[in-house]
């Protein structure tokens, strides 16, 4: 048998076996003048074919080796191992095989001399790539500079004291409800609630308008005060909850010292929101 190195053959194994009988390939391992490309398996009536895709990559005679496998019951247990014969095919090269190719050159081609280097354009393209760079981050450098910038003129200065005096005198116009029904305590306890979460919402920017007590009080950290200002938020809020949803009934005296309270708290927490107006003075004079 002849074939030409680097030429794929196909080899076929065909065992035959009973039914009662399983075929096991194992890994087959080949020395370097042999590549096996590919191996497929097939079960057809009561035979195995293994069908191999092998390539030579050298010259001479060279034996495809003793090709073992096994042979399993149908519990996967070994029964006995086999092996097939081994052949020897003659390994030609190309112009062996095609010998009008001798003819065509027997010696080595010349080495191709190198193509010269043209320093000017290479120096050229170097400057230009620098320049490419030095553009690209300056540009970045920009951007960078224009950002940090924007940044900093969008720190608007807290209205400390619009916020407070708007709260202040929907606080005050609260004295003059008339409180002698219930449902109107009601509705003094819906305006006292929505004018503390509306004055932090705008000051502080914490969505107390959209939180509910439980929910405020479950994240006090989020709020700037000290614990007894959080305390004191948290009492006026749970109990306008109780004359709101419960139905509590409050005493006209009670409902005025609640409202005392709510002054109380926009005074004393009117003081944080100074605390941050000089830190953003402080940043923007740093940038």
């Amino acid at each position: 048998m002849q074939t030409t190195i680097g030429e794929p053959i196909k080899f076929s194994l065909y065992v035959n076996h009973p039914d009662s009988n399983l075929i096991q390939f194992p890994l087959w391992n080949f020395d370097n003048s042999i590549e096996l490309r590919s191996l497929l398996t097939k079960l057809k009536n009561n035979s195995t074919i293994a069908e191999l895709e092998i390539v030579f990559w050298d010259t001479g005679s060279i034996a495809i080796p003793e090709l073992n496998l096994n042979i399993l019951n149908k519990d996967s247990l070994l029964l006995y191992s086999m092996a097939s014969e081994e052949i020897v095919i003659d390994i030609l090269s190309i112009k062996e095989k095609n010998p009008d190719l001798i003819d065509i050159s027997n010696d080595i081609l010349p080495i191709k001399e190198p193509v010269p280097v043209n320093l000017k354009r290479s120096f050229t393209r170097l400057l230009q790539f620098i320049l490419l760079l030095f553009i690209l981050l300056s540009i970045i450098l920009l951007w960078k500079k224009r950002l940090k910038t924007s940044k900093i003129e969008d720190l608007q200065p807290f209205k400390t004291e619009n916020s407070i005096s708007i709260a202040k005198k929907k606080l005050e116009d609260l004295k003059s409800s008339d409180l002698a029904k219930k449902s109107h305590k009601k509705d003094f306890y819906i305006k006292l609630s929505f004018i503390i979460r509306e004055y932090i919402e705008n000051s502080f920017f914490i969505r107390t308008l959209e939180m509910t007590t439980d929910e405020l009080e479950q994240n006090r950290s989020i709020f700037p005060f000290d614990e007894r200002l959080i305390n004191n938020l948290i009492k006026i809020l749970s109990m306008s909850d109780l004359v709101k949803y419960a139905k509590y009934d409050n005493s006209r005296d009670k409902c005025l010292l609640e409202l005392e309270d709510a002054i109380d708290f926009v005074d004393k927490s009117s003081s944080y929101l100074f605390k941050i107006e000089e830190f953003q003075k402080i940043i923007k004079k740093e940038n």
